[in-house]
């Protein structure tokens, strides 16, 4: 018989069961197993941490103890249906968003994976979830923000447009302005769309435009932002994954007269998300990235995420130590901490600021933990990391978008103030200031009936309610009373 040959890359390490133990453990997302009477009976370290439970304390309960009463009911229809389905597994965007219950009562949302195995004629279940708390608030800081945004900039990563919907205008509307990242991702340049108002929706894969038709009419009909995904044709007749993001502005008669849209190319998150699905290990499924190296830092297994991640393959990190990803912004206190910490082993958590294949410069949030043999000797060290730059840089952009907007109230000469319904001041700018005699400590503990002219009080008040309502606001004069008098 003809001899297998060996891969060139494999290295003869077997990772146990103690060892994938160990990564579950300290795995960030929550892992759950329940049997099939929905009692639970494994519940790790990223579980206690999403739901405030300890381990103790929840194994043995009702899987409804983790879920709001009034879901709990469809929970367990979903799990009794799932187990005579001949489905094995349902993974992250299989199923739609979940609630889950923390032991302080509040819900949040949470995404979801799961598997079943029989055992000894009996059903079990396994769950990994991921609590998106973060991420929903994410999203609506970022709509919240992207509606005081007054114009968009070609340097960021998106593609960027703006479609103009008047009366008798096309049916996609007349292209305003398109971000000249689409060159980069698609190849056609702006004007291609500017000039050809038909160029983009003749570019979604056909069986696509039914759903961006569908999601279009809706938005036009509703006025409510849309977040959609579909293939557009590049130049070179490939087809990529956007994400994309629909804010509509209306009339005043509540029309839909023009939309924003902030396009994402996701192509390799989509062929990512494809290849977790072919995946069955609760490891590899896990979004974080599992490093395991030996007691002096070798690495011997990464995980599918560990590649996406650093664009480093298994084999060529296999063999290294995770020095090819130091990016140089710590200094060595930090990496002398590092060890005096595992080597005394304990637990080492901390922000990584580490380096990719690309030399791109990514955070991650990063736990190392020490593995050791049944003597308590330190055999090996196990790292979870999560990717957490797109928060980082979206604090900074919002640091930096607050900043902006108090530069340009302060710097302009127009006199800028805001008001609580009751009157209260709750900021008046630089020149509003100085025209009142005020300081800023002095005029935001005011009312308004304190610095406008009784006489025209009553019109500023009738002014400040019907804007309140939404009502129709005209130019008005006013009287205003300085410090002085």
């Amino acid at each position: 018989m003809k001899k297998s040959a060996k891969h060139p890359h494999t290295k003869s390490f077997a990772i146990g069961g103690e060892i994938f133990s160990s990564i579950i453990q300290v795995a960030h997302e929550a892992i759950i197993v329940i049997d099939e009477d929905q009692n639970i009976i494994f519940f790790n370290q990223g579980a206690e941490q999403t739901f405030g439970y300890e381990a103790a304390e929840i194994v043995g309960q009702p899987l409804e103890t983790l879920l709001p009463e009034s879901l709990s009911t469809v929970h367990k229809i979903y799990l009794n249906s799932f187990a005579k389905s001949p489905d094995q597994g349902r993974l992250m965007g299989e199923r739609k968003e979940i609630s889950g219950r923390r032991k302080n009562g509040v819900i949040f949302p949470a995404e979801a994976s799961i598997a079943k195995v029989s055992s000894g004629g009996k059903i079990f279940f396994t769950a990994i979830l991921r609590d998106i708390t973060e991420r929903k608030r994410a999203e609506q800081i970022l709509r919240e923000s992207e509606k005081k945004q007054s114009m968009v900039l070609n340097g960021v990563d998106e593609i960027i447009y703006q479609v103009n919907y008047p009366e008798g205008s096309l049916p996609h509307g007349t292209v305003e302005f398109v971000s000249e990242r689409t060159q980069e991702i698609l190849g056609y340049r702006p004007t291609d769309f500017i000039t050809d108002p038909n160029c983009w929706f003749n570019l979604i894969h056909p069986e696509d435009i039914p759903t961006v038709q569908a999601q279009t009419t809706s938005i036009m009909k509703t006025g409510q932002p849309c977040l959609r995904s579909y293939r557009l044709k590049d130049i070179n007749g490939d087809y990529r994954w956007m994400e994309d993001r629909v804010s509509p502005e209306k009339d005043k008669t509540g029309r839909v007269v023009r939309m924003f849209g902030v396009a994402r190319d996701i192509t390799e998150r989509k062929r990512a998300e494809q290849q977790m699905k072919e995946l069955s290990l609760a490891v590899e499924q896990t979004a974080d990235c599992v490093v395991i190296t030996d007691r002096e830092g070798v690495i011997q297994y990464v995980n599918a995420a560990f590649e996406k991640e650093t664009g480093y393959t298994r084999e060529e990190a296999l063999g290294k130590t995770p020095r090819i990803l130091k990016s140089g912004e710590h200094d060595a206190r930090f990496y002398e901490v590092l060890w005096k910490t595992l080597l005394a082993g304990k637990v080492f958590k901390a922000v990584f600021i580490n380096r990719k294949k690309t030399g791109e410069l990514v955070y991650e949030q990063k736990t190392i933990t020490p593995l050791k043999d049944s003597q308590g000797n330190i055999t090996h060290f196990v790292s979870t990391a999560k990717n957490i730059t797109e928060q980082v840089q979206a604090e900074k952009a919002l640091r930096e978008s607050e900043k902006q907007y108090r530069d340009l109230f302060e710097s302009t000469s127009d006199l800028i103030q805001a008001v609580t319904p009751d009157g209260r001041l709750l900021f008046a700018n630089r020149a509003w200031r100085e025209a009142l005699g005020y300081t800023e400590e002095e005029l935001i503990r005011l009312n308004v009936d304190r610095v406008v002219h009784p006489e025209a009080l009553t019109q500023c008040f009738e002014t400040l309610q019907r804007a309140m309502s939404g009502g129709q606001v005209d130019l008005i004069e006013t009287r205003f009373d300085t410090k002085e008098g």
